[in-house]
């Protein structure tokens, strides 16, 4: 819902400096903030998934650990190439950064993504391709970072294109928001007083 309620701001310039002209910056995008996780409402599925175990949701749980234990992440059933995973931001959202981190499967280090791209999407159905690239086999410590030229998306997906090992999967996908700042120029309606 928009709230359409009209509200007067002001700034009072209280001290000695001297002040010709005043700007209001406001935005509706925090910085640094990944808004593809679970606890902010984002969801994900994927065609393809090893076990409940190992489900899609586990790469927006936004726990992330050295793959020591066989848990939080994302694996591909054995011999699956071309799975993908799909994150549901929930609204659509000014974007210009994807990070992913690889899996290594905890114990028998039988599988990682290699080939993988990335894709956004405002409706879920015809996604942009902004990363096309290889991972390194069984690092799940490195985040790989894309970045791009700000883009509306509500859905980002992980394309799983070919795996090492029996198969791929991902420990943790994040995805940033552009801080959408905008300056109003703040006229001045006395003396060091300005309003908008």
């Amino acid at each position: 819902p928009t709230n359409t309620t009209p509200v007067e701001i002001k700034a009072v310039i209280t001290d000695d400096t001297s002040v010709v002209s005043a700007a209001l910056s406001f935005g509706n995008e925090e910085e640094d903030v990944n808004l593809a996780l679970a606890s902010k409402g984002a969801t994900a599925t994927a065609s393809h998934e090893y076990s409940a175990q190992f489900s899609a949701s586990e790469a927006i749980d936004g726990f992330l650990e050295d793959g020591a234990v066989q848990d939080h992440y994302w694996l591909t059933p054995n011999g699956v190439a071309g799975a993908t995973l799909t994150v549901d931001l929930g609204d659509i959202h000014l974007i210009d950064t994807i990070s992913v981190v690889n899996t290594r499967n905890a114990v028998h280090f039988d599988r990682s993504t290699r080939d993988y791209r990335l894709g956004i999407s405002t409706d879920g159905v015809n996604f942009e391709i902004v990363e096309d690239s290889v991972l390194p086999e069984d690092d799940i410590i490195t985040r790989f970072t894309t970045t791009f030229s700000p883009k509306s998306a509500r859905y980002v997906r992980f394309y799983e294109d070919s795996y090492f090992g029996a198969g791929g999967g991902l420990a943790e996908i994040e995805v940033f928001s552009v801080p959408n700042f905008v300056d109003v120029p703040m006229p001045s309606i006395e003396d060091g007083i300005f309003a908008v």
